[in-house]
């Protein structure tokens, strides 16, 4: 067992990013999470301050919850990088990364924190852990695969067990280049996420992370991530909230994991 900083995803040099994969000794865990500390300490005085370049400083945490193997994190790949991801991997316990978003339309930057959860069940007590002060939730389904829609069910309870009753939810269909094998029509899915009270739109990674448009319902990630930000900026302002917030409660005290993921054999995660 090994605790590994770093992530099979990767951002640019300048931008932390901390994969929190297995423990070993304790003194190991408290020097990630000590380092974590130090970045989200910097991140509170650069908000206290005022961004140094000049921009109006909005943080935000997502989480991406979903079956594992629907492409969780293929999509934070592209939306980090737009590339495709060449060698997914399951991730393993979470990963955690920093990215800007830039909205056109209000020609505003917001800084989001983005945690990507593993699917398997034996890693449950550390991904709700993370799901504490988020602001925002990507609810992910594969729509070739017909269980992975049956158990959005169980995704979205524990994330409302979780996560304030006011977090903003999108329900995203992934693997949408895989039409002809669809499992989920985008009827039942849109059922589901009107009778749920989520945002619905339908991506693939192997798509350009800027594809479609406002009206769209098959989108590239960024348009994804725009209107889930949209939505939770106007859901803050809609409860008196500040949304320039950063929440340290979302970040781990102890994680306990017992393997390494293993590598998929036959499918893509995208």
């Amino acid at each position: 067992m090994y605790i590994s900083v770093g992530s099979p995803v990767r951002a640019s040099a300048a931008v932390p990013t901390f994969g929190i994969n297995a423990v070993l000794g304790r003194a190991s865990l408290e020097g990630t999470l000590s380092k974590m500390a130090r970045w989200t300490a910097a991140e509170q005085r650069d908000q206290a301050r005022g961004d140094p370049a000049g921009l109006s400083v909005r943080r935000m945490k997502v989480v991406l919850i979903g079956d594992s193997s629907v492409g969780k994190s293929a999509l934070v790949y592209r939306f980090i990088n737009n590339t495709l991801l060449a060698d997914p991997k399951a991730t393993v316990g979470i990963s955690f990364f920093k990215q800007t978003l830039m909205d056109p339309l209000m020609s505003q930057q917001y800084p989001l924190q983005i945690w990507d959860t593993a699917g398997q069940e034996k890693f449950q007590s550390v991904t709700t852990h993370h799901y504490r002060a988020a602001d925002g939730a990507l609810l992910v389904f594969d729509i070739a695969n017909e269980r992975s829609f049956q158990n959005l069910d169980k995704w979205l309870a524990e994330l409302r067990e979780n996560t304030d009753p006011s977090v903003v939810v999108a329900l995203v269909g992934t693997k949408a280049d895989l039409s002809a094998q669809r499992a989920v029509s985008t009827e039942r899915a849109q059922g589901y996420a009107r009778g749920n009270g989520l945002l619905y739109v339908e991506t693939s990674a192997y798509w350009n992370k800027y594809e479609g448009g406002e009206k769209d319902l098959a989108v590239g990630v960024e348009q994804i991530f725009l209107r889930l930000v949209r939505g939770i900026i106007q859901t803050q302002k809609e409860l008196g909230r500040n949304p320039a917030r950063l929440d340290m409660s979302g970040y781990p005290e102890a994680i306990h994991l017992e393997e390494e993921g293993r590598r998929r054999d036959s499918e893509c995660a995208c």
